[in-house]
């Protein structure tokens, strides 16, 4: 364990990222990988328009 500026022991702190773009990523099975992405990356590219349209989601 890491020591605090208090000199106490704990759990290390972790840095804040900047606020920005964020990044998601999945590991799933190569069984459903092709279900997830779609045709020629049909649901990747529905989804990547729909997140440039709402980035709020």
């Amino acid at each position: 364990m890491k020591r605090n500026s208090d000199g106490e022991t704990g759990p290390a702190a972790k840095r804040l990222r900047p606020m920005g773009d964020t990044e998601l990523r999945l590991l799933v099975y190569s069984k459903v990988a092709g279900s997830i992405i779609g045709k020629g990356g049909s649901n990747i590219s529905k989804l990547r328009t729909e997140v440039s349209q709402n980035p709020t989601h």
